[in-house]
C-alpha cells in the first residue's frame, strides 16, 4: 500500500510539473493586468500565474499552520485535563482501597 501510494505521488508530481513546464512555454506573451484602476507592468503570463501559484501555497501554508498550533494547543489542555483526571482517580482509588481491602478480609480473600 505504502508503495502505491508513492507511486501516485511520483505521477501526480510528474504531471504538476509538466504543467508547469508548458504554461512556461507556452505563455511567454507579455500581459499587464487591470485590477479596478490599477494596471501592473507587462510580464509573461507565466509568471503571473506562477505568482498566483506562490501566492496559494503560502496561503495553504498558513491555514495549515495554524491549524496545526491549534490541535497542538488544545492536545496540550487535554493532556493536562487527563493528568489531573488520572491524580483524582488515584486519589480515590487509594482511599477505597482501604475499604476494598477489608471487605475482601471479610469475604475470605474473594472480591465482592
Amino acid at each position: 500500500m505504502t508503495r502505491l501510494k508513492r507511486l501516485l505521488l511520483a505521477v501526480l508530481l510528474l504531471a504538476a510539473v509538466a504543467l508547469g513546464v508548458l504554461l512556461g512555454v507556452d505563455n511567454h506573451a507579455p500581459t499587464a493586468l487591470r485590477i479596478l484602476n490599477l494596471e501592473t507592468a507587462a510580464l509573461p503570463l507565466f509568471w503571473w500565474l506562477y505568482a498566483a501559484f506562490v501566492a496559494g501555497a503560502l496561503a495553504g501554508f498558513a491555514l495549515c499552520a495554524a491549524g496545526f498550533a491549534r490541535g497542538k494547543l488544545n492536545e496540550r489542555r487535554l493532556r493536562r485535563d487527563l493528568a489531573a483526571r488520572e491524580q483524582e482517580l488515584a486519589a480515590r482509588r487509594g482511599d477505597s482501597a482501604a475499604v476494598s481491602g477489608g471487605a475482601t478480609a471479610a469475604t475470605g480473600g474473594k472480591a465482592a
